[in-house]
Order: structure tokens, then sequence, then C-alpha cells
């Protein structure tokens, strides 16, 4: 990471600064989770930081699908599957059948 006003020697205009957010945004991202890894551990939470919006929806909204939490949250059904997934390995969440579609 780059000091504070420093900035790397390939951003000659507006146009590289536009081109290189995602890669920024990315980087913060990453710098959050592990920073709330560090709260989370001190507060004695023993999930990923990742998955704690899954649970927290799994756990106000009752029996759901893969699906709706995947609506709920705004994130693709590949991304819930694999945090269900995680979770379920876990033993924080368990899956079952859906009575009325058989493809849950």
């Amino acid at each position: 990471m780059l000091a504070r006003g420093v900035e790397p020697t390939f951003f000659r205009d507006d146009r590289d600064r536009r081109a290189f957010l995602g890669k920024g945004l990315q980087d913060l991202f990453f710098l959050l989770n592990a920073q709330m890894g560090v709260v989370y551990r001190d507060r004695g939470v023993v999930i990923p930081v990742e998955l704690s919006s899954t649970l927290r929806f799994v756990e106000r909204c009752g029996p759901v699908s893969i699906s709706q939490i995947a609506a709920g949250l705004a994130a693709s059904h590949q991304l819930i599957s694999l945090r269900v997934a995680t979770l379920a390995e876990l033993r924080l969440v368990d899956g079952r059948p859906d009575a009325t579609d058989r493809r849950r």
C-alpha cells in the first residue's frame, strides 16, 4: 500500500485514475476485511467476516433458500452457495430439502 498522498508514477491523467478505481476499491475491501477480522477475533466471533451478513440474514429470516438469500443480499447465487456451504461446514446452518420444490 502506498503512503498517503503518493501516487504510482503510471497515473498520467484522470483516465488512468478511473481505470484503476476498481483495484483501489478491491485493496480497500481486503484492508477492511483484515481489520474487521482482528475485531471479530478480539470479541470472540469465530466466523470469517465475509460470512457474517449471510448468517445474519438466515438468523433474521428463518428457513430460506439460497436464491432468497442471494436476492436479499444482492449477491450472486454462486457466492451465496459457497458461503452457505462454509457455514454448514462450521455447523452454523443446516440444509433441508424444500417440501414444495425438489430443486431447493
